[in-house]
């Protein structure tokens, strides 16, 4: 009896084991032709890698969109875009920018409790030969008057 479980269990442990294989190949060559697709570099042109917001007022939140044109023979992936403080946020192209196409990271700076001159620089991981590339935003923040 108890072998008769034994096999019993082995048998549908099998089947189900099957069955997940034959739908992980399919899932399994989908990850890995996004992850091909990262692999194969192109390079990249930022149309300005500064920008200035000149003054503004204590509180304040403004934003800039930097752009850049894919200049290589492959898809341009944006992989991710740090920012080094939480004052800033950013959004940025996530499809991939085909070659001659143009992308952007928009990057928005919340100047609460943040006075005088603020410099902040953000990276942007692509899929080009110098991996990351780092931009830089200022302003002068002038203090709110109560």
């Amino acid at each position: 009896m108890k072998r008769g479980v034994f096999i019993f269990v082995v048998s549908i442990s099998w089947a189900l084991s099957l069955a997940c294989d034959g739908q992980q190949p399919a899932v399994a060559a989908k990850a890995d032709a996004e992850k091909a697709d990262t692999l194969k570099l192109t390079s990249i042109e930022y149309l300005v890698t500064e920008h200035d917001f000149g003054k503004i007022k204590e509180g304040e939140k403004v934003s800039y969109r930097f752009e850049f044109k894919n200049t290589g023979k492959n898809n341009l992936i944006v992989k991710e875009v740090r920012t080094y403080c939480g004052c800033t946020a950013s959004q940025y192209s996530k499809k991939p920018v085909v070659p001659g196409g143009k992308g952007f990271v928009e990057i928005t700076f919340d100047s609460n409790q943040r006075q005088g001159k603020q410099e902040k620089h953000f990276a942007i991981a692509t899929n080009t030969p110098q991996e990351y590339s780092v931009l830089t935003f200022s302003c002068e923040v002038e203090p709110k008057i109560n």
